[in-house]
């Protein structure tokens, strides 16, 4: 939804908790991705967001307090999506590599 709507690719660490993506947020952190085919872009998300994950964990692991110092979510600002859709997914795909990351 980011791209289609042609925001920055973002991803959250936060803590789980019983809620959906409700959790106290760690860090937030835009993600360096490709942009020269959707294929190239899909690819590249989980590769970036597994480094990010390990920077969390290092930072945590020489800084107890980050986990301490987490950021209570505002619900009033949480915005939950279904799934995009095949025929958005195919107008993405016809828009490439026109949509950047850069805002």
């Amino acid at each position: 939804w980011q791209l289609y709507e042609q925001q920055p690719v973002v991803s959250t660490c936060h803590l789980i908790d019983e809620g959906i993506d409700s959790g106290k947020i760690i860090e937030k952190k835009i993600l360096n991705l490709s942009f020269e085919s959707y294929e190239k872009f899909r690819a590249s998300v989980y590769p970036e967001m597994a480094k990010f994950a390990v920077e969390i964990l290092l930072k945590i692991s020489s800084d107890k307090e980050i986990v301490n110092n987490a950021k209570r979510q505002d619900e009033s600002e949480a915005i939950y999506r279904k799934y995009i859709g095949d025929e958005n997914i195919e107008i993405l795909k016809k828009k490439f590599p026109v949509i950047t990351n850069e805002k």
